[in-house]
């Protein structure tokens, strides 16, 4: 079994403002620091062979404090970047609104595709299939993953077997933490917080059966969950 500590990078100035997406020079602000620093205290005591960090500003400076907690380096890696937005990118959300094309990337994400940029399916092809190659790599191990929401969310939907039109039902807020357990055949999602709640104590649980589906990442199996509901839950 492989942990992978999937951490979504802190909040910045222009969140809820527009869809920054690959924009070179958004750093943290002063709360996506603070965010940083807690998530770093928060898995100070876990073992973490590896950090990765998508190559965006904002998730090399979220992964920097628990790289320094750990004594690890940071490993920038291209497949954990932000979703390739095209033409929206830096795009306000005013001007989204007016987008028919908007409408239909948050109604139908399974099938939706950004004007000149990736397909959601297309994202969480190339999410999954990395996650799932570190997971062999560090097979046993633990390693955080610092990317970005509907990256981490994308990743998932997979795992959890939910259909990617369902991708807002998972909160990944700025700064919070997703533990995903991976063995051959199934995974277990052990902890969904937001960083404020991460030094608490106790896990959220999701068990999984392994199912066939015509619908496959290679080498990767889809799993049906059995998800806990409860307030205690995901």
């Amino acid at each position: 079994m492989t942990r992978l500590w999937l951490i979504r990078h802190g909040a910045h100035d222009w969140l809820g403002r527009c869809l920054v997406g690959r924009a070179v020079g958004i750093p943290l602000n002063a709360a996506g620091r603070e965010q940083a620093q807690l998530l770093a205290e928060a898995l100070a005591a876990v073992p973490l062979s590896a950090i990765h960090s998508s190559p965006m500003q904002r998730t090399v400076e979220t992964a920097g404090p628990l790289a320094a907690a750990h004594g690890l380096p940071v490993t920038v890696d291209d497949a954990l970047n932000e979703i390739d937005f095209g033409a929206w990118t830096k795009a306000s959300f005013d001007e989204l609104s007016n987008d028919l094309r908007w409408e239909r990337w948050n109604a139908a994400r399974a099938k939706a595709k950004v004007p000149g940029g990736e397909s959601m399916l297309e994202v969480q092809r190339r999410i999954v299939a990395r996650l799932t190659e570190l997971a062999r790599t560090y097979s046993g191990e633990q390693l955080a993953i610092v990317s970005h929401g509907d990256v981490i969310r994308a990743a998932l939907c997979w795992y959890l077997g939910m259909s990617l039109d369902l991708i807002h039902m998972l909160d990944v807020a700025p700064g919070g933490v997703a533990a995903l357990d991976l063995t051959e055949g199934a995974a277990a999602l052990r902890v969904l917080k937001h960083s404020e709640a991460l030094l608490e104590d106790g896990t959220s649980t999701v068990s999984h059966l392994p199912f066939p589906s015509d619908e496959r990442v290679p080498g990767v199996g889809r799993l049906l969950p059995d998800i806990d509901l409860s307030p205690t839950g995901v």
